[in-house]
């Protein structure tokens, strides 16, 4: 073959080559051709006066507004791009077709278009979004924004249960009944919500109402609300102000600035409280930190209870636990492997203990009662001023140390016992012992009775 008809053949393949790659370019900048549409749907309900209200909605963002008329107005703003105008129109379509259920008691919207929503990425950048609708045709979207703004009267029975979007409610005066999944709740004043129940999601709020809550792993901030009812996993509850707090928790935050009362049992919990009137708690691996409490009654195990002051402290079941207070009126215990740390004790001490220690700083010389009964203690009472008192003591293997000022009769010291009766100085035995009881319900007396009954372990006395 010549020269020149290989040159010529050589040409004629370049030319070819370059019309195919013309063509294909061509053919996908045809077919990357993307598609926009963006516009409003709105539709709109009369209804009675006691009509309940219910909406759904699944991955688009709500708005919620009142009005004063007796009707319920939807308003869709949509935006959707693809390569596909057919995928569009199928979108506008489902957007077009509510689910509504509309009686004289009820009016049910459903909003969800889309069963099931994911993102296709290349090279770190999202490609498509492959969305399935509600009736099952598939669509490829480049981008979509669905955002409802529902606008109803503020005083109907209205359950609201929304997925995977944001949600922005106004102050609303109905009964309010919320059922969310993956949702950032913000919203006003909702004294009249009844149930809240959550998973995955969060909310501020500026108050709510006596409310049942159910959530898991959603965090919760709230102004003020009334009583609360919370079964939680996983998550954080913050309010302000808040009447009586039922429980049941586990592995949670709770941070209760203002409550009336607490009560209820958790695991693995940590909490911050203010001053209540009453607790009742069952505590298992907890942190408690609180302030000032009327009557507190606790089981708890492997727990740290921290509180400033505490008038009636009643402690029935404590396992290896760490408890400090500034104040305790009266405090009794059954109690194992624990360390006890009180600044001031005003009236009563009824402890029977193993293995703990208990350290009170300061005794009121006018105390009323203390009683210890256990094995392996080690206890120091520190008494203020000049307390009189009558003492009875049965130590084995205890090691002891008591005041000076006290006299003992009916002496017994063999076999490494101590066992006694006595009184201070200046203390007759038929003196009159004289009980009353302080503003808080604090027993005090002008003659206070000691009792001890120990078994190894240390004892120490002093004032």
């Amino acid at each position: 073959m010549t020269k020149l008809k290989l040159k010529t053949m050589k040409n004629i393949s370049k030319k070819i080559i370059h019309l195919l790659i013309f063509t294909f370019l061509l053919s996908a900048t045809a077919s990357a051709r993307t598609y926009e549409k963006e516009g409003t749907i709105e539709r709109k309900f009369d209804i009675k006066k006691n009509t309940r209200i219910e909406f759904t909605n699944k991955n688009s963002d709500l708005q919620i507004h009142t009005w004063n008329k007796q009707a319920v107005k939807l308003e869709c703003y949509y935006k959707i791009r693809s390569n596909n105008e057919e995928d569009i129109e199928t979108v506008l379509e489902a957007l077009e077709q509510l689910g509504v259920m509309q009686s004289s008691s009820t009016l049910s919207i459903k909003t969800s278009i889309f069963s099931n929503v994911h993102s296709v990425v290349f090279s770190g950048v999202i490609n498509k979004i492959v969305a399935t609708l509600s009736d099952g045709p598939v669509v490829n979207l480049k981008g979509f924004k669905v955002e409802y703004v529902l606008t109803l009267p503020d005083n109907h029975d209205f359950l609201l249960k929304q997925k995977y979007s944001d949600v922005n409610m106004s102050n609303y005066a109905g009964n309010l009944e919320l059922d969310l999944y993956d949702v950032d709740f913000r919203g006003g004043k909702l004294p009249n919500t009844t149930s809240l129940k959550a998973k995955y999601s969060s909310f501020y709020l500026g108050s709510l109402g006596d409310c049942v809550v159910d959530i898991y792993d959603t965090d919760v901030e709230v102004e003020s609300m009334g009583d609360l009812d919370l079964k939680s996993k996983y998550s954080k509850f913050e309010a302000g102000h808040v009447g009586a707090v039922v429980i049941d928790s586990y592995d949670d935050k709770f941070y209760l600035t203002e409550l009336k009362s607490i009560e209820g049992n958790s695991k693995y919990s940590d909490f911050e409280i203010g001053s209540i009137e009453f607790g009742d708690l069952d505590l298992y691996d907890c942190d408690i930190t609180g302030k000032n409490c009327g009557k507190l009654k606790m089981v708890a195990k492997y727990s740290g209870i921290i509180f400033d002051n505490i008038d009636i402290f009643e402690f029935p079941s404590c396992y290896d636990n760490k408890v400090t207070a500034n104040y305790v009126g009266e405090f009794s215990t059954i109690s194992k492997y624990t360390e006890f740390e009180f600044g001031r004790i005003a009236g009563m001490i009824d402890f029977e203990t193993y293995d703990d220690k208990l350290l009170v700083e300061r005794i009121d010389e006018d105390f009323y009662f203390i009683n210890i009964n256990g094995k392996y203690a080690k206890v120091e009472l520190n008494f203020s001023g000049s307390p009189q008192y009558f003492l009875d003591v049965d130590f084995k293997y205890t090691k002891h140390d008591l005041p000076d000022d006290v006299l003992f009769s009916n002496l017994e010291t063999k076999s490494s016992k101590f066992i006694a009766s006595g009184r201070t100085e200046g203390l007759r035995k038929a003196d009159e012992v004289k009980i009353s009881k302080d503003d808080a319900g604090i027993r005090k007396a002008n003659i206070g009775k000691i009792t001890i009954e120990q078994y190894d372990g240390t004892l120490t006395i002093k004032h």
